[in-house]
């Protein structure tokens, strides 16, 4: 009888007939039943050819802030919300039941913002309207990367989710493009004047009231081979330094995060950010 390596969790050893899950970072194993995963979750695990990742892989390569009870989650390296004043917040992350939980239980605060690569707006959009619908308290703030709506074309696909205003910023290429989905009862207004002139990505900014407190939020898209990328953040950091408004920046930069300490481009990303005393939460996509 074959055996597999030991699970991270039990750290026994059992048959390779025992359902286990095997994690690409640490090439650990995690038995199934030491795992969150439902039977259907690990079927869609085995005949996927995504890479996964534990939390504690996550918080053992990535400069990011985890704080988590939770086996497994689906993980791409592209996206990465970031924010000031990192002693304010506590950065967890939660699979959408918890999170339902939570809201009931009212243990975390009411205001909810959140981020998606949702990979082409067209094609994935029932997809986010599913996922909002899932939610017990739907978010005040949803913003979202690669929409891939091209600024040559005007849209001839819903993109209006009932009960928010939706500002957007399209792309000239096939990928790219953002937007930020604002409910209808929260007031905001675009901050144009914080940045409108990136040579290869698209951004967007808004000022609102986020948990009762008044922030700027960024939402960025970073089309790969822009070598000035960190340059033009770095601007963008001071200006916003300059403006004494707390913010958030989420968005898809398209870069391996894993290599923080292999690359000196990703170092001084990450870098970049700390010098402006800004917390990385947590990267993710949906779709």
């Amino acid at each position: 009888m074959d055996l597999v390596d030991s699970c991270r969790k039990c750290s026994r050893h059992s048959s390779s007939a025992v359902p286990a899950i095997f994690y690409d970072i640490c090439k650990k194993w995690l038995h199934l039943n030491c795992s969150n995963l439902t039977d259907s979750q690990f079927d869609a695990l085995s005949s996927s050819s995504m890479s996964y990742f534990c939390h504690m892989c996550i918080s053992d390569s990535l400069p990011v802030n985890l704080d988590c009870d939770h086996s497994i989650t689906d993980i791409t390296y592209n996206s990465l919300p970031l924010l000031t004043d990192p002693s304010d917040s506590e950065c967890k992350f939660y699979d959408l039941h918890v999170f339902n939980s939570l809201l009931t239980s009212k243990t975390i605060t009411p205001a909810c913002t959140v981020h998606g690569n949702v990979r082409s707006l067209k094609k994935n959009f029932d997809k986010l309207v599913n996922f909002i619908s899932d939610m017990k308290k739907s978010p005040e703030i949803i913003a979202v990367s690669e929409t891939k709506i091209n600024k040559k074309q005007t849209p001839f696909f819903q993109t209006k989710i009932c009960g928010y205003n939706f500002v957007h910023v399209d792309s000239d290429q096939e990928a790219g493009g953002i937007g930020i989905y604002i409910k209808d009862n929260l007031s905001f207004q675009r901050r144009s004047d914080i940045c409108n002139d990136l040579k290869d990505a698209e951004s967007l900014w808004i000022e609102t009231n986020i948990g009762g407190r008044q922030c700027v939020l960024g939402v960025i898209y970073r089309h790969p081979k822009y070598d000035c990328f960190t340059d033009d953040v770095s601007a963008i950091l001071h200006y916003l330094s300059d403006k004494k408004l707390p913010y958030i920046i989420c968005g898809d930069i398209n870069m391996n995060l894993l290599q923080h300490t292999s690359s000196s481009s990703v170092h001084k990303y990450i870098e970049t950010y700390e010098s402006y005393n800004c917390q990385q939460i947590k990267p993710g996509q949906l779709g």
